[in-house]
């Protein structure tokens, strides 16, 4: 079969969100797919938008799709390449429509001198490691991915305000403050008395010697 690679269109969106369900049914997550073709259309496509997205043509079909955004990395201080979906739909699997994606993708880095390229799979997804072990990816285990989304975020996002709001109150500091204003003029105070008392007794031991210098004449 001959297979085809080129850059989506906002004329793509459908059927990008067709395959987009499909994955999701696969990772048995399909619940999780809130978005719509319009909402694809106008947000991958936007002027603006720096993620990409190709299409795998058999035939003149679209069977399988990629998208990816540029990262950073700091460590290398370089561009990178982050591959967030790589799908090929079932019929179609096994004869390379998978590996001529991801190849595509792996073209842009090196030209764009990317440091890297990335991405994430589910654990039970065997088949597809085997597949990204065989072309020399290598597993970040030591690493976690973390997410915030819907409800804990803007609840994160609503904590974040409230201590913004507790350290810079209106009109009269918070009693903590005042706590700790107090304690560090307590702190001042203390260090000041036990100066004097440092430069008194200095000064004691100086009249001291001095006098003991004067007596033999006095006398």
């Amino acid at each position: 079969m001959s297979i085809t690679i080129r850059q989506a269109t906002p004329d793509d969106a459908t059927a990008i969100y067709d395959m987009i369900y499909e994955l999701a049914v696969y990772e048995k997550a399909p619940e999780e797919v809130v978005t719509t073709p319009e909402e694809i259309r106008e947000t991958l496509f936007a002027s603006g938008s720096k993620t990409e997205a190709l299409i795998c043509e058999v035939a003149g079909k679209a069977v399988g799709y990629a998208v990816f955004f540029t990262s950073y990395s700091t460590w290398l201080g370089r561009n990178g390449i982050y591959m967030e979906d790589l799908y090929v739909t079932p019929d179609y699997r096994g004869i390379g429509a998978g590996k001529a994606l991801l190849k595509t993708i792996a073209q842009y880095a090196v030209q764009r001198q990317c440091g890297r390229l990335e991405w994430s799979v589910l654990d039970w997804n065997q088949p597809a490691i085997d597949f990204y072990l065989s072309i020399g990816a290598q597993p970040q285990d030591e690493w976690v991915r973390y997410r915030l989304t819907g409800d804990a975020l803007r609840a994160f996002k609503a904590a974040r305000q409230q201590v913004g709001a507790r350290r810079r109150p209106a009109g009269r500091g918070s009693g903590f403050d005042r706590a700790l204003l107090q304690l560090r003029t307590g702190q001042r105070q203390t260090r000041a008395r036990f100066g004097i008392a440092v430069l008194l007794e200095v000064i004691h031991k100086q009249l001291s010697q001095a006098l003991g210098l004067l007596l033999p004449f006095i006398r």
